[in-house]
């Protein structure tokens, strides 16, 4: 028995072969294959941001606080120059000073 044709304007996922032969067993596959992309992308921003340092990763926190969208702020981060960002010590956070007042000091 013969397949019908595919219908024009059908999604390509569904039907990617103008024979008519289903790809619909392989859409699980891609699926899968698809969330393993994703997952190793996202591992590979976390370590870019981690070779930002501390003080870039306080402030993509900050933003994230701020409500800004997770992942377009993670992209953005980790696409920094880590190497420029700790020549000129952008890595760290500025020291605190701390002022020692003597006791009975105005």
């Amino acid at each position: 028995m013969k397949r019908p044709a595919p219908r024009q304007g059908t999604d390509p996922l569904e039907l990617s072969f103008p024979s008519g032969i289903d790809n619909q067993a392989n859409s699980r596959n891609r699926a899968a294959a698809q969330a393993q992309i994703s997952r190793v992308r996202r591992q590979r921003l976390v370590e870019n941001l981690h070779r930002l340092g501390p003080a870039p990763l306080f402030h993509l926190l900050t933003d994230l606080g701020a409500g800004k969208p997770v992942w377009p702020t993670v992209e953005r981060y980790a696409a920094l120059p880590a190497d420029f960002i700790r020549a000129y010590g952008g890595d760290r956070f500025p020291v605190a000073v701390i002022r020692l007042v003597p006791r009975g000091s105005p």
